[in-house]
């Protein structure tokens, strides 16, 4: 008995719902009409969690697409961004594979494509259209979401007011060449000779096979650590951690490991489609018929900031905007200048939604 009461216990902690918490007042009293909702919504035959936070069920709605493949951001967006909240519906999507919907890469495993991503979302967008009465959504897409974002918002412009890249991501061959590049060439000044032998040994990206992440990681982790050293020196520094991607009440415990065999499980199927179909979008996705905007750190190398700004240069769209966080990397809106971000957003965007108040002055740089 005592074996089954600890059992069933166990069963309880693992499996006890998430909940977001409501939005209040000054005084702790719940929000009228505020929008606070975990739920799992139904997409293509399937159902998936998103998070749903607004001080207004009339609010504009802006849909988040988290980074990875693999990754959940739930709560980085609630840890750095709640300020959105006030001038949104923030809607974050917990993809197949990810996060709370981590199980759907077993039971679904066919959603876990580049085209199934791309039509989940739109199944999204427009389940967020109708739900809260809108004729159009805000779309912001973070590192790999930025392809999703790229490719929803071309696919069906008629859903979205705008378009916002953050961390842009452009073609995951030559992103990762030039990281394990400028990795080796510092490795080598600097003299790590350990490093630089893993990374002769096992050469150039792009990598396959079931230890996929950890060759990736052998020149990723450097790279995020120069990242950081010159978001230092420009006067910058914080950022995100995993402690904070899954330290709040959406999560039960088994979704915080969920998140984690994300990271590795889900990365090591979705990252290799990337590469066999040489997305490289500056070639491929460069006419719109919405507003475009990038928001990107001046020192990313996850994203190289300089493949963004070529992409930029090639896009023919409606309004073109390319925003500046000078003292950011690959998350200007989870590090230091966060609050800038949230405040960049709301200045420049909330407007569209009421295009005879004036979208503002479109010009200018967050730096």
């Amino acid at each position: 008995m005592a074996c089954l009461a600890v059992l069933v216990g166990l069963t309880v902690v693992l499996l006890w719902p998430g909940h977001t918490p409501p939005i209040t007042d000054a005084s702790g009293k719940v929000l009228p009409g505020s929008v606070a909702a975990l739920e799992r919504v139904p997409l293509n035959e399937t159902r998936q969690w998103v998070l749903m936070r607004g001080h207004s069920e009339r609010l504009p709605v802006l849909l988040f697409l988290s980074g990875g493949p693999g990754g959940t951001e739930m709560g980085w967006v609630r840890a750095h961004n709640a300020e959105l909240e006030k001038h949104f519906i923030v809607a974050v999507w917990e993809q197949p594979g990810v996060g709370k919907s981590y199980p759907l890469a077993f039971t679904h495993r066919e959603h876990l494509t580049l085209d199934q991503y791309v039509e989940d979302g739109l199944a999204l967008a427009e389940y967020l259209k109708r739900r809260f009465h809108q004729d159009k959504i805000f779309l912001m897409g973070h590192s790999w979401g930025s392809f999703l974002g790229v490719w929803m918002a071309q696919r069906r412009p008629d859903l979205f007011h705008a378009y916002i890249g953050v961390g842009q991501m452009t073609s995951t061959v030559q992103d990762d060449r030039l990281g394990y590049r400028y990795v080796l060439e510092h490795a080598r000044a600097e003299g790590k000779l350990e490093l630089v032998r893993k990374l002769e040994r096992q050469g150039p990206p792009p990598y396959s096979g079931s230890l996929i992440l950890l060759r990736y990681m052998t020149y990723l982790n450097p790279l995020t650590a120069y990242e950081h050293g010159l978001i230092r020196r420009a006067g910058g520094g914080g950022g995100n951690t995993f402690g904070e991607m899954v330290s709040l009440p959406e999560l039960r415990v088994i979704d915080k490991l969920y998140a984690f065999l994300g990271l590795i499980h889900t990365f090591s199927v979705v990252y290799p489609q990337l590469n066999e179909r040489q997305v490289d979008l500056a070639q491929q996705a460069t006419d719109f018929e919405v507003p475009v905007y990038f928001l990107i750190g001046r020192h990313d190398l996850n994203a190289m900031a300089s493949l963004s700004e070529r992409y930029f240069e090639r896009i023919r769209a409606p309004h073109k905007e390319l925003i500046w966080f000078g003292r950011s990397g690959h998350n200007p809106n989870y590090g230091c200048e966060a609050d800038l971000f949230t405040r960049t957003v709301i200045e420049r965007f909330r407007p569209l939604a009421f295009p005879s108040r004036g979208p503002g002055d479109p010009r200018g740089s967050a730096e």
